[in-house]
């Protein structure tokens, strides 16, 4: 949404966000699992919910997705899970 709705390019809202994670006060639950979502953001032209969702699954050892977006997680390499 940010690059779409307000104009802001992929890397700087990647960059941004990633360096907004690590100031202080900033205690991001699944720290490796943003940062590759953010990776995974400006890499591949995706939601950044979308990458996040799949990053988190892959953590969560339950990589499977179920989804209606099936385009945009088999550019991520996603299992997906037949509705």
């Amino acid at each position: 949404m940010l690059d779409s709705f307000y104009g802001h390019e992929r890397d700087a809202i990647s960059t941004t966000l990633g360096d907004f994670r690590g100031a202080a006060g900033v205690q991001p639950e699944e720290r490796e699992v943003l940062l590759a979502a953010l990776e995974d953001f400006r890499r591949h032209n995706l939601d950044f919910v979308d990458t996040y969702l799949f990053r988190h699954a892959q953590a969560s050892g339950k990589p499977r997705i179920c989804t209606f977006d099936e385009t945009h997680f088999r550019r991520l390499g996603a299992e997906l899970e037949p509705l």
